[in-house]
């Protein structure tokens, strides 16, 4: 296992320009946050992830894969590492496999690099995202989908690691016929909803907001992870108060996607706030 590495891409030294809204407060990364005035806040805890499978949003069976990327790909976003655990490949070539392993603990990555060095005959390289107990519920939701993943939507974001008092920069590229939503999910596994600081003209979509935090000084390695979902339409769960615990939110998005069907496009960027 490798530990993460920083995105090759270069922080941009001055955000994006893109309309300030007048009433939000940005959102602080602490378990008791101050929301922005129009969203009252949810006061209960995260909650533990359903036992109860959710169902799965419905599509087309994927044709058999063809070529060995195709083999791989599919052994890689089928594989069962149990919960609060997600793989999301992001370059499979000839003999050669990026991932980036979600979950809170290491041990089911090394039995997942044993397993695919076994199957396919070479090792692949993997980048554990480390998240806290509060963030699974959003792992747990990304495995379920499982094969309804839809990898198309690009998102790049301007840092791998920011401290307080910084600008959290990206831009998201989708189709513009559906609609998008980004999420911030925080190291207390609270969700929030980005629409208040989003831009979107056409395919392209950016965020600008400033991370503002009250942990005091010296405080551990905070995971941060921006979602980006791009769906036939707007998602009903998303309505609700802002931010809200992970736990209430994925298992409604989760139903939300269901019962539209089809795969529901996905980006995902990982940053540590130090």
């Amino acid at each position: 296992l490798q530990p993460p590495a920083a995105p090759t891409q270069t922080a941009p030294t001055q955000a994006p320009p893109s309309p300030q809204p007048p009433t939000p407060a940005p959102p602080e990364l602490n378990p008791t946050p101050t929301p922005p005035p129009t969203n009252p806040v949810s006061t209960t805890g995260p909650k533990p992830t359903p036992t109860v499978p959710l169902p799965t949003p419905s599509s087309a069976p994927d044709p058999e894969p063809r070529t060995a990327a195709e083999r791989t790909e599919r052994y890689v976003t089928t594989y069962d590492g149990g919960a609060c655990f997600f793989l999301w490949p992001t370059a499979i070539a000839d003999k050669r496999t990026t991932v980036e392993g979600f979950g809170s603990t290491a041990e089911p990555f090394v039995s997942f690099d044993a397993a695919f060095k076994k199957a396919q005959g070479y090792e692949a390289q993997i980048s554990l995202r480390t998240v806290t107990t509060a963030q699974c519920p959003m792992v747990d939701f990304l495995r379920q989908l499982g094969r309804g993943i839809d990898r198309s939507p690009v998102m790049q974001i301007g840092a791998f690691t920011m401290r307080s008092g910084d600008t959290l920069s990206g831009t998201v590229e989708s189709d513009p016929s559906k609609n998008l939503d980004i999420l911030l999910i925080g190291d207390d596994g609270l969700v929030y909803n980005l629409a208040n600081y989003t831009r979107r003209e056409g395919g392209k979509a950016s965020f600008n907001l400033k991370l503002e935090s009250t942990a005091a000084s010296g405080a551990p390695v905070r995971p941060q992870t921006v979602l980006a979902l791009v769906s036939p339409a707007p998602l009903p769960s998303l309505s609700g108060p802002n931010p809200a615990p992970a736990g209430d939110v994925f298992p409604g998005l989760h139903q939300d996607l269901a019962r539209a069907g089809g795969k529901v496009g996905i980006g995902i960027k990982y940053f540590r706030i130090e």
